[in-house]
């Protein structure tokens, strides 16, 4: 929101969405609350008015505590999950190729090797160096030595089933 438009509704007190909200619930509650007694109790003692008063106050109060109160606290969390999304991906897979990271690579080979003793069954260990990395940076740069990687990965990839863990264990 622009400065002009903070200054606008400090000045104005209530914020116009906020007084259109409470109108609209005035109107309905309103008529809705007259509708469902009526529909129950066709003549309503004395004794119940305060009572309808209050039902008539939560009607009023609950599109304003969901605009105000409730959804800002949901997109938060929301925007806190996605955030924890990032941070989780960025802590186990490598951001050039989009493989598992060191860390992300260890921890799921030890869970299949735990998984491998338990079954008794075999388990295999394919390790790949990519050659001269530093004579591809040095000579053609940083851009095509990244893409070297990256195709090296798509590679890998390709050739390996979807339930293999395939990692970068080197690099930065």
């Amino acid at each position: 929101m622009n400065k002009r438009k903070q200054n606008y509704s400090k000045k104005r007190g209530l914020p116009l969405k906020l007084v259109f909200i409470i109108s609209i619930s005035i109107l309905i509650g309103d008529a809705f609350i007259e509708e469902l007694l009526f529909l129950f109790f066709p003549t309503i003692p004395d004794k119940y008015v305060p009572f309808i008063d209050a039902l008539l106050l939560i009607t009023l109060l609950l599109p304003v505590l969901y605009f105000y109160l409730y959804r800002p606290i949901i997109t938060q969390l929301e925007e806190t999950k996605r955030a924890e999304e990032v941070l989780r991906t960025l802590a186990l897979f490598d951001e050039l190729t989009g493989l598992y990271n060191r860390r992300g690579f260890m921890s799921l080979s030890d869970q299949f090797l735990r998984l491998s003793n338990r079954t008794k069954r075999g388990l295999i260990l394919v390790f790949a160096d990519v050659d001269n990395m530093k004579q591809i940076n040095d000579t053609f740069g940083h851009a095509e030595g990244d893409r070297a990687l990256i195709c090296t990965a798509r590679v890998l990839q390709n050739t390996f089933r979807g339930s293999d863990v395939i990692g970068r264990v080197g690099g930065g």
